[in-house]
């Protein structure tokens, strides 16, 4: 008791000193063509060297289901055209609800999938998602059952380690499996059950969800006890080789007679797990201790939302104190994706942001399943739109709510005045020359691009019509420095 006091009293003085994060958003950039023959089902996204954005999703359809994915070039500030990652000839499986999993820990990279016919496969890049390597199978026939769902991470030292759902033929018998490799992703041991601490069975659809940190791995489920449906989760210390901590993040007690393919998502948060999940129509979130899983109580993420509203597809993610949530819903009509940003705590934001456009006609429709990844003060957000076919992607860097422009001032680079009638003056730290200026409007065209060999750059916005816009200054390996300005 004293040390679950402790924690709360700590919880309650970083919400004393928190501060909502606010996004400055950066320009719509597809990662497909509308309607590309690539399809655009359930994307994901994952850093390379936490910096590159690497994305995959799933062109779904009869009797050929595809992955894909598709890196960031830097050097064109667009994707590169997308690779196929499954075998030609392999029926891969994928929707919204449920699908692969990609992960990255410097230049290694690793996509996993699952087959209609049930079976996991690997497949693994080392340069960062420019080249992948074969297809190697995760899962070990397991007597004929099936194997689906499967989320990756990476140990430290660069071995992946993979969750899946197994089952009988007749959905029965499901259990929540880790497979670990200790030679690169090339094969993986036999199959450990995470879930015999717990009464119930994993709920037969509903896809898990994996962390791990130095030698901890932690698999988040949805459990089906006797119809209530809760998420929780199992803690191993020793890499995944046997799970003996269990924990109670779900208090909601959702009760429901068939399988609502709802799975969780979770990050690190000081010495914590957050977990964001769906239950019924809404969307929660809990904590729960990282070493002997001690749970805290479950809470909506908007509490003062309408009851009418339907939110769907729940990820969040993070690094120190910043947490970022993100999902879709109908609150003005037709589905849009959505973000919050914490800067000390799982709930210290008061305001959510729409990631996608909401006048590009293309857009007007179904905006869903977002998926979203952090590090060093910026996020990097996809989602699929319904209405186009595609695959869009958006970057927002984050700054105090208060109007502290601190990631912009870690970079030493400048601009004035703000708002701009002719002349826009962008000054670089002294030594800092070689980079390149570029200006996008808010609908996502490029309008400008200027190479900086000075400490001072003029940049003509004469010709701009009035609104804001984006600029974007890069070095030649990344972007290092974002900000909204206005034209009056």
């Amino acid at each position: 008791m004293k040390k679950w006091f402790t924690f709360l009293l700590f919880l309650t003085t970083l919400h004393l000193l928190s501060q909502e994060l606010v996004p400055v958003f950066g320009p719509f950039l597809p990662v497909t063509a509308p309607f590309s023959s690539t399809g655009s089902t359930r994307p994901r996204i994952a850093l390379v060297r936490d910096t590159i954005p690497l994305v995959t999703w799933t062109k779904i359809g009869s009797g050929n289901g595809i992955v894909y994915a598709s890196r960031w070039n830097p050097a064109f500030s667009s994707f590169d055209t997308a690779v196929q990652i499954s075998p030609a000839g392999m029926d891969v499986y994928s929707s919204t609800g449920e699908g692969g999993d990609i992960a990255a820990r410097g230049d290694t990279a690793f996509i996993v999938f699952f087959t209609t016919d049930s079976r996991c496969f690997c497949v693994r890049s080392v340069d960062g998602g420019m080249t992948w390597g074969d297809t190697v199978r995760i899962d070990h026939s397991l007597n004929g059952d099936m194997a689906y769902t499967p989320d990756v991470q990476i140990l430290p030292g660069g071995n992946p380690v993979v969750v899946f759902e197994g089952a009988d033929m007749n959905m029965q018998n499901t259990r929540q499996l880790v497979c670990r490799s200790n030679d690169g992703g090339q094969t993986f041991s036999g199959e450990m059950d995470a879930h015999l601490g717990i009464t119930g069975a994993p709920c037969e659809c509903c896809p898990p969800a994996l962390l791990v940190s130095d030698s901890a791995v932690y698999v988040l489920y949805r459990n089906n006890d006797n119809n209530v449906r809760n998420i929780v989760m199992t803690i191993s210390s020793d890499s995944g080789m046997t799970f003996p901590v269990t924990s109670g993040f779900d208090q909601t007690n959702w009760t429901i007679n068939s399988c609502p393919t709802a799975g969780a998502d979770a990050t690190f948060w000081t010495d914590s797990i957050v977990a964001v999940w769906k239950s019924a129509n809404k969307i929660y979130y809990s904590t729960a201790h990282s070493i002997d899983g001690g749970a805290g109580s479950s809470h909506l993420l908007e509490p003062s939302l309408s009851s009418g509203v339907l939110q769907r597809y729940p990820a969040i993610c993070g690094s120190g104190d910043t947490l970022v949530y993100t999902w879709d819903d109908r609150r003005s009509g037709n589905y849009d994706v959505y973000v919050a940003i914490s800067g000390s705590g799982p709930q210290d934001f008061s305001t959510v942001f729409i990631i996608n456009d909401t006048v590009a006609a293309a857009e007007n429709g179904v905006q869903q399943c977002p998926h979203a990844a952090y590090a060093n003060g910026k996020i990097h957000m996809v989602y699929q739109v319904l209405s186009s076919g595609q695959v869009m992607y958006r970057y927002a860097t984050v700054g105090s709510g208060v109007g502290i422009d601190s990631p912009h001032e870690e970079s030493g680079i400048s601009i004035f005045p703000n708002p701009v009638a002719d002349e826009l003056v962008v000054r670089m730290p002294e030594g800092k020359t070689g980079c390149t200026a570029k200006i996008y409007s808010m609908s996502g065209e490029l309008i400008v691009v200027q190479v900086m060999n000075q400490n001072v750059t003029h940049i003509n916005c004469s010709g701009f019509t009035s609104g804001n816009y984006i600029l974007e200054v890069e070095d030649a390996e990344n972007v290092i420095f974002t900000t909204n300005f206005i034209r009056k």
